[in-house]
């Protein structure tokens, strides 16, 4: 998962690049690679600001989600 994000696949669905030492996924307990994955939804989440953070228009705001390009509602021609 790490050689994807590194290697620019995360770039085509949140348009935001990371970089990171290649041994970040060396921690046996996951948890430096865990932090990277929040970090990530967070930063994609801000560059989502001024259209509720990203989050579908349907969701309840008391609710809590999770921040990701996938919850995105379609827009445009093949949406209606």
């Amino acid at each position: 998962m790490l050689a994807l994000i590194l290697d620019g696949e995360l770039e085509r669905s949140y348009s935001i690049r990371v970089e990171a030492p290649r041994d970040l996924a060396d921690d046996p307990s996951g948890d430096r690679l865990d932090a990277l994955f929040c970090a990530i939804q967070t930063a994609w989440s801000w560059t989502m600001r001024s259209e509720r953070y990203g989050a579908p228009e349907h969701l309840d705001p008391l609710e809590g989600w999770i921040a990701d390009p996938s919850l995105q509602e379609p827009t445009g021609p093949a949406s209606a």
